[in-house]
């Protein structure tokens, strides 16, 4: 079902949590100069030049694209450290990127509740359905939404009102309405 509205909830930790992606990837480049230098093995040493050559591709790639709808993030990054460490059997370390790479992914996708006439869903680990017929009330002011249900229980979330243009009235008449079915 087509959502009446969808509001993109503000998330203020996203510059850290990329910050901290970016620290990941800077450690694997450093680890991998290092490896460049300190060993004797071909094979390390041509995988660890092949995987800074991607990097520096990904990194020029992403520079050129930063103000389109082309853009992407730090995935592309830790597909080439996984890919690495699985080439130089290192499984450990390409599994900790594998898992670094999903909470990554996890922490930095943008929060959107889409509410329409059958449901409202909210974003969590594991997006949830809440039914209309579960809740007292719902309603947005002054750039916070909020979710009451009928076990008392309740969600406030500010809301990024630079990406979400929502009439609060229109809205608020609108989930009245639906409560009221």
């Amino acid at each position: 079902m087509k959502p009446e509205y969808s509001i993109i909830l503000k998330s203020d930790k996203l510059k850290l949590y990329n910050q901290i992606g970016w620290l990941i990837i800077t450690v694997n480049i450093i680890f991998l100069v290092y490896l460049i230098f300190s060993t004797n093995l071909k094979k390390i040493q041509t995988a660890s030049i092949a995987a800074l050559i991607m990097f520096a591709i990904v990194f020029f790639t992403q520079r050129f694209f930063r103000k389109t709808v082309y853009k992407f993030g730090l995935h592309p990054y830790f597909s080439i450290s996984i890919v690495l460490w699985i080439i130089l059997d290192n499984y450990w370390f390409a599994g900790t990127m594998l898992l670094f790479d999903l909470l990554h992914t996890l922490a930095t996708k943008i929060p959107v509740v889409n509410i329409s006439k059958g449901n409202i869903y909210y974003p969590s680990l594991f997006r949830k359905k809440i039914g209309w017929d579960s809740l007292n009330n719902v309603i947005l002011k002054d750039g916070l939404l909020t979710i009451d249900f009928k076990n008392n229980k309740i969600i406030q979330q500010l809301i990024d009102e630079e990406k979400t243009k929502v009439d609060e009235k229109e809205f608020n008449e609108f989930c009245r309405r639906q409560l009221n079915k």
